[in-house]
C-alpha cells in the first residue's frame, strides 16, 4: 500500500519491531489487518459484503484505499490477473508453510532446548508441542508463545490446557507466563492496541501493581482486543501469573 498524509504516520508508528518495517508485505499486512479491525471496519464491513471480483475490486479501492487516481478499470486487469495465478496454483504439499527456520513447532523445539521456554511440568511441553491427546493448543497460540519467548530472555509456561466452562485455556486458546518478573520489560512492548492487533491477542490480564504498587491494576489489560478493566476479583485469580489469549 502506498499510504500518505495521516495514515502514512499512523502506519509508521505501528511498523515497531516485532511488526516488520514498513518496505515488507508483511508490515503492510499487518496495518490494512489493524485498520480493518478499527478505523476502517466499515469498509472492510462494506468489502465483506460483496459477491463478486468487480465489485469487491471496486469497493476496495472506493471505500478502503480511497486513491487520488482511481484508475478502476486498471485494478479490474490486475485484480483479474490475481486471481487467475491463485486459480491455477497447485494445492498446498507437507512442508510448504515452513518457515526459514522450520515450522512452528520446529522453532518451538530450539526455543526450548536453548531454554529460552521453560515449563511448570513436563505435561506443558507436550501440550504446547501438540503432542497430547484430546484438545490441541491452536496454531496461533503457538506462534504467540514463540513470538514471546524472543522478546524476553526466558518464559516460564505454568498453564496452557484446562478445563473449565468458558476458558479460553480449554478451548486450546490461552497461556499462563509464571515468571511475572519479565512484566515489567515485557509488556509495554505488547500491550498497545497495535500489537494487540498484530498479534492475534483477545484477552491480556496481568495485575500491573506486581510491578510497582502504585500503577493500576489494568494498565496493561486487554479484552476481545481492546483495552479493558477486568473487576477485583479477576484481578486476584491472575495475580502470580501474566495471562495471554488469542482470537480463534
Amino acid at each position: 500500500m502506498q499510504w500518505t498524509g495521516d495514515r502514512r504516520k499512523k502506519f509508521e508508528a505501528f511498523c515497531v519491531p516485532p511488526i516488520p518495517g514498513t518496505e515488507t508485505n508483511e508490515g503492510n499486512y499487518a496495518f490494512m489487518r489493524h485498520e480493518m479491525k478499527g478505523d476502517e471496519k466499515p469498509a472492510f464491513d462494506a468489502f465483506a459484503a460483496t459477491t463478486n471480483l468487480a465489485s469487491a475490486t471496486a469497493v476496495f479501492m472506493s471505500k478502503y484505499e480511497r486513491p487520488g487516481v482511481p484508475a478502476l478499470d486498471e485494478r479490474q486487469d490486475w485484480a483479474r490477473k490475481a486471481l487467475d495465478v491463485f486459480r491455477a496454483a497447485p494445492p498446498d504439499q507437507p512442508g510448504d508453510a515452513q518457515a526459514a527456520g522450520g515450522t512452528i513447532v520446529d522453532q518451538l523445539r530450539a526455543q526450548i532446548k536453548a531454554g529460552k521456554i521453560t515449563f511448570k511440568e513436563p505435561a506443558l511441553q507436550s501440550q504446547l508441542l501438540g503432542l497430547n491427546t484430546g484438545t490441541k493448543v491452536t496454531p496461533k497460540l503457538q506462534a504467540l508463545v514463540l513470538k514471546l519467548s524472543g522478546m524476553t530472555p526466558v518464559i516460564r509456561i505454568s498453564s496452557l490446557i484446562r478445563t473449565g466452562a468458558g476458558s479460553f485455556h480449554a478451548a486450546g486458546r490461552a497461556v499462563d507466563i509464571a515468571n511475572e518478573e519479565i512484566a515489567a520489560a515485557l509488556l509495554p512492548q505488547i500491550a498497545t492496541e497495535a500489537q494487540i492487533a498484530a498479534l492475534g491477542i483477545d484477552e491480556l490480564i496481568f495485575d500491573a501493581r506486581r510491578i510497582n504498587p502504585n500503577n493500576d491494576p489494568n494498565k496493561f489489560n486487554f479484552d476481545q482486543g481492546r483495552k479493558h478493566n477486568f473487576n477485583p476479583s479477576t484481578i486476584g485469580d491472575h495475580g502470580d501469573h501474566i495471562h495471554f489469549a488469542v482470537t480463534a
